[in-house]
């Protein structure tokens, strides 16, 4: 039996697609979960990609409406995308987000205090393979094993086809080297903490 205590969490933007579901797919079958961060333009699209991946217990987290830099934004406007996507994501998986991912990893004191008053902690990564630089799954791959640790938090992009084509093989290899993936939320748990609303953690959470 593989040593399954080492935790990690990965995490997949800009969802969700229709590539996004042989990712689903694949967490399914290896018995893991992740956490998405989805968009509101795409959870109008593809609502049913969203709800599949949270029957089978993946973490739903809100990216905003439609990925705008939150800083040129005002406190309103923050607000406004943050409970716009809160509103697509509670009827498609009976659960209210308590995490958001800021686009781009960008925010300043008006997205922190907008996600306290929605009630959202701020979760950023502490590996970035870059996937949207150059789609490439050898490269990700590799980025990913040269960083990864017990309590890393990982971004991916699940609207990218290498990074969809890569995980049919790489999460059974995490699984192989003695990792055991699970969600943002559940990543916190195992370390006896609760994320707090409008502040920002970046990882590994040890």
């Amino acid at each position: 039996m593989n040593n399954t205590s080492k935790l990690i969490a990965l995490t997949f933007d800009d969802g969700p697609a229709p590539i996004t579901l042989p990712i689903i797919q694949t967490l399914e079958a290896n018995n893991s979960v992740a956490t998405f961060f989805a968009n509101g333009v795409h959870l109008e699209r593809y609502p049913e990609i969203t709800a599949y991946a949270s029957q089978i217990g993946c973490e739903i987290g809100n990216h905003t409406s439609d990925h705008r830099h939150l800083p040129e934004l005002s406190y309103d406007e923050i607000v406004k995308q943050l409970e716009a996507t809160t509103d697509l994501i509670l009827p498609i998986t009976s659960l209210r987000p308590t995490l958001m991912r800021p686009p781009f990893g960008e925010y300043n004191e008006d997205v922190k205090q907008a996600c306290k008053a929605c009630d959202l902690a701020l979760i950023n990564w502490s590996i970035d393979p870059k996937d949207w630089d150059h789609d490439n799954p050898d490269i990700t791959r590799e980025h990913v094993l040269n960083e990864l640790e017990d309590g890393s938090i990982v971004l991916f992009h699940d609207r990218l086809p290498g990074t969809s084509a890569l995980m049919s093989r790489f999460i059974p290899e995490l699984i192989e080297l003695g990792y055991k993936l699970v969600t943002v939320s559940q990543l916190f748990e195992a370390r006896g903490l609760a994320p707090n609303p409008g502040t920002l953690y970046l990882g590994p959470i040890t």
